[in-house]
């Protein structure tokens, strides 16, 4: 019995070895199997395919390897004089006009190394050009223009030609006697212990008052006295620093700028103003505010040969010939006044903006010498046609405003390069 024990136990380990042995031969051939397999892939990643040519369009595997200029070169040059590839390269039709067609939305020309067997992208940008009319607009600008350096030689020359009369002033209303201002209240304005020390006075809502107390302050360079009881701007000939006066909403009928030499920034809108005048002194004014007074006509602006901005809207303007003298400004309002044609304009070639809403315009403005002008408001006058704007050259024109007129129809306005609709 125990023979037979151990016989059956020495077969079952034998059967037991064997099935072991198997098994590892078996797992051996399935991993030579798999690096066959895996050999064989990577021959054929490295092997090109049979149907495939050599000028096929391979986005390259082999990136690894670098291009040599002498490739680029060869490529190029290939695309360049390929004629039966039209989509390798990128050389623009001319048309009928003789200049360059627009250049397709990727602008990305796509040429083969018959050799090497890689893409190679090139982009060339093409130039620029313009329709052609608003090409023969530019052009006629260029030819008809005045450059603002002459119209600036013109305008000395007028100032050279000799003695002239002095153009009178407005003549001096009556005044009501009015008290001087308060010496306390100046000082209280900022810490001041004498008025020899006053560089800034700002008052509002006082009682009416004259400014003959402002006399003794030499250091003075900005004042602004709102809603005071002004009735006139004088007295401050002896403030020669003085750079900034703001004397909006008074009843101000009259104004003496007299030695003030470095005044730069005058307001006096809401007051009674029929008249520019009393500013021959201030001629380094570079902003003036006139709005919300009762000025019939332009005039008086002849000294101000750096003067900027002019807002003279909400008057009673009736003509805008005196601008001739105004070529240096860059912004002018005339919104609101009682205006039927916009004279004058064509020497003020460094507008920037112009706004004319609110007038008794029969057509839009002579705009031909003003190709810096970016804003342009004609709102609510009585304009039927726009053909003479249109035919203008306004590269920098992105705002424009004719809302509220007698128009019929609009010309079209794509020469006008750099308007947005709004």
């Amino acid at each position: 019995m125990k023979r037979k024990e151990e016989e059956r136990k020495r077969e079952e380990e034998r059967r037991v070895k064997a099935a072991e042995e198997k098994n590892s031969e078996a797992v051996e051939g399935s991993r030579t199997l798999q690096e066959e397999n895996e050999n064989r892939k990577v021959q054929n990643t490295h092997k090109p395919r049979e149907h495939e040519t050599e000028n096929t369009h391979v986005k390259s595997v082999e990136q690894r390897t670098p291009v040599s200029s002498d490739d680029l070169k060869r490529d190029e040059s290939q695309a360049s004089t390929s004629s039966t590839a039209p989509e390798t390269s990128n050389l623009h039709q001319r048309g009928t006009n003789g200049h360059l067609d627009q250049p397709s939305p990727t602008g990305n020309s796509q040429s083969v190394g018959p050799q090497s067997g890689r893409t190679v992208e090139t982009v060339q940008a093409g130039p620029v050009c313009l329709p052609d009319t608003t090409e023969q607009k530019r052009l006629a600008w260029m030819l008809s223009c005045i450059p603002w350096s002459k119209l600036c030689m013109q305008n000395r020359r007028k100032c050279a030609l000799g003695p002239q009369a002095k153009r009178k002033g407005a003549r001096r209303p009556p005044q009501p006697s009015l008290p001087p201002l308060s010496v306390d209240m100046v000082l209280q304005s900022g810490a001041w212990s004498s008025l020899t020390q006053v560089t800034t006075v700002i008052l509002e809502d006082l009682p009416g008052c004259n400014l003959s107390t402002l006399s003794a302050c030499g250091q003075l360079q900005s004042l602004s006295l709102r809603r005071c009881g002004l009735t006139s701007l004088e007295g401050l000939s002896s403030c020669t620093q003085l750079r900034q006066v703001d004397v909006q909403e008074n009843s101000i009928t009259y104004v003496d700028c007299r030695d003030l030499a470095q005044l730069q920034v005058l307001r006096l809108g809401r007051n009674q103003l029929t008249s520019i005048h009393g500013l021959d002194g201030a001629v380094d004014l570079v902003e003036l505010q006139l709005s919300h007074n009762r000025i019939s006509r332009l005039g008086g602006l002849e000294a101000l040969k750096k003067l900027q901005s002019l807002w003279i809207d909400h008057n009673q303007l009736t003509s805008t010939r005196g601008l001739t003298e105004a070529f240096t400004l860059q912004h002018l309002d005339l919104s609101h006044n009682h205006l039927t044609k916009a004279e004058g304009l064509d020497h003020c070639a460094l507008l920037r903006t112009l706004r004319l809403a609110g007038n008794t315009l029969m057509e839009a403005p002579s705009l031909r010498n003003h190709v810096l002008l970016g804003e342009l408001s004609l709102e609510d006058n009585s304009i039927s046609c726009l053909e003479g704007l249109a035919s203008c050259w306004l590269p920098l024109l992105h705002s424009l405003n004719v809302t509220q007129n007698s128009l019929t129809q609009l010309p079209l306005l794509s020469d006008f390069i750099s308007l947005t609709a709004g």
